[in-house]
């Protein structure tokens, strides 16, 4: 409830100051309760929220719960290592290293374990934060893992591409539209 409290504030400041000062209706209107949730879990990539320095989770939203396939039971209570959902203990130490050192870290891509023991590419970012005098953490994890296919079918193909190239038998260029040779 406190935690719900708190970002709920948070949502109705920003919202009011930023996005809705020419609406018809304030948001100290809405139940900040019942906004917060809406939209926590309407955030397409998955939000998580840990106890520090036990990293128990306290809090997850909708696609957390789809981007692993653990249950809000399964996840609730209990910690992150407990979980296992890091495929590189060495990249969760580094992570912890550094949101330790700095409060925050942005685009650390890593590889993450869902309980059907699929790897998936994912982005996360995390910050700590103060609650009830304690410190919390917030992570939010984007899947990029078909970028990560998409970049690697496009490697491999240009490597194709160049051995196909570099092995003709007879000279060839590529020109460009404007005329000036790409190969």
């Amino acid at each position: 409830k406190k935690l719900l409290k708190v970002f709920s504030e948070n949502i109705s400041h920003f919202l009011n100051k930023n996005y809705i000062e020419d609406a018809t209706f304030t948001i100290d209107q809405i139940d900040s309760q019942t906004l917060f949730e809406q939209v926590f879990n309407s955030v397409p990539e998955a939000i998580s929220l840990h106890e520090l320095p036990s990293n128990k989770v306290i809090a997850v939203n909708s696609a957390f719960l789809k981007y692993t396939g653990f249950s809000e039971e399964e996840l609730l209570n209990n910690t992150i290592e407990d979980l296992n959902l890091w495929y590189d203990d060495q990249e969760k130490i580094e992570y912890s290293k550094i949101i330790k050192k700095e409060g925050v870290v942005r685009n650390f891509a890593t590889k993450f374990r869902m309980k059907n023991g699929e790897i998936i590419d994912g982005m996360i970012a995390g910050k700590i934060f103060q609650m009830d005098n304690k410190p919390h953490a917030l992570a939010i994890i984007t899947d990029i893992s078909p970028f990560i296919k998409i970049q690697n079918d496009l490697k491999a193909s240009e490597k194709k591409f160049r051995t196909v190239f570099n092995f003709l038998p007879d000279p060839v260029s590529i020109n460009k539209l404007d005329k000036s040779m790409a190969f």
